[in-house]
Parts: C-alpha cells; sequence; structure tokens
C-alpha cells in the first residue's frame, strides 16, 4: 500500500510539472527588437489593498472600491483595475537596466498586514504605510512565469496559446 501510495504521489508531481513546463518555454528570451518588461509609469490607487485568491490563485492589487464588485469569479480578475502584484521590482527587471532605476525599498511601504476574509476564499491585506502611489509596468506573461514559477503566483488569465505575445499589468508599491 505504500508503494502505491508514492508511486501515486510521484505520478502526480510529474503530470503536473510536465503541465507547468508546456504552458511555459522556459528557454524563450523574447525578441531582439521588444524588451520582456517595460516600466511605463507611476499611478496612483485610492485605498489600495492586497487580495489573495485560493480559488483562482495570484495575488493583486485593488482599490477597496473595486473590491466591492467581486463576484467570485474569474472575470473579477480581468477587470482594468485589478493589477497583478509586484513584490519584487529587481527580480524582473534586466539585469542591465539596474542602475537605470533607483527604486527604494524602506522598512514597510511594500509590506502588508492580513485584515479580512471573504467567504474563506479571498484574503484581503492592508497596506501597513499610508502610500497609494506604485509603478506600473507591462510584463510578458511567458517572462512572468519565467520569474514567479509557482503555485501561489500563478496568474488567472494565462492564455496558453499567446503566451508570447501578451503583456500583462504588474504594479509595485513605490516607496518615498
Amino acid at each position: 500500500m505504500r508503494k502505491f501510495i508514492l508511486l501515486l504521489i510521484s505520478l502526480y508531481l510529474f503530470v503536473s510539472c510536465k503541465s507547468i513546463k508546456d504552458k511555459v518555454d522556459f528557454d524563450y528570451v523574447g525578441e531582439s527588437n521588444y524588451e520582456n518588461f517595460y516600466l511605463v509609469d507611476t499611478i496612483k490607487i485610492v485605498k489600495p489593498i492586497l487580495i489573495s485568491s485560493k480559488k483562482f490563485g495570484g495575488k493583486y492589487i485593488v482599490s477597496e472600491q473595486t473590491l466591492e464588485k467581486y463576484d467570485e469569479t474569474i472575470k473579477f480578475f480581468n477587470r482594468s483595475d485589478v493589477f497583478i502584484y509586484g513584490d519584487d521590482l529587481y527580480r524582473i527587471l534586466p539585469l542591465k537596466r539596474y542602475k537605470d532605476f533607483k527604486y527604494p525599498k524602506y522598512e514597510d511601504c511594500d509590506k502588508f498586514e492580513f485584515s479580512y476574509l471573504i467567504n474563506n476564499e479571498l484574503s484581503v491585506y492592508k497596506l501597513k504605510t499610508e502610500s497609494d502611489l506604485f509603478l506600473l509596468g507591462l510584463i510578458n506573461s511567458n517572462y512572468y512565469y519565467q520569474k514567479h514559477n509557482g503555485f501561489h503566483n500563478n496568474i488567472t488569465n494565462y492564455l496558453e496559446t499567446d503566451y508570447k505575445r501578451v503583456y500583462y499589468k504588474i504594479v509595485f508599491p513605490y516607496c518615498k
């Protein structure tokens, strides 16, 4: 019985790893005429909060007003005012661009604390500081998965057929 359970676990791990590998081309480095990540603007999100979905995966930044429209469907995460949360700009910034951006990371400016749970499925976190400014970036979806390959980082609107052509909006708390 023990061998059977080990066999099932091994088979599950093999299949789950294979399915992730099929979705993401880890050897793809982009095209020579464009970047995998663009830092495009600084935006203001009024009363920002971080949400994390057990049902759909991923971490997102939304305003409290946007959260009131949460309908427990995947469509919510495809709204234009729902942003993927970026926790470390330097993790996705190309090495050659490090000197171009001095992104300060101070004490609590990008730290969150648990606030409450919605329907035992959606965790809501509030920023420890009153910052409402965020750096807005566009990240190639395949590149996102190369840099954030893990179960807790999956984003809901991943398009398997377009992963090399699609860019997602990602925001980073701006530390003043």
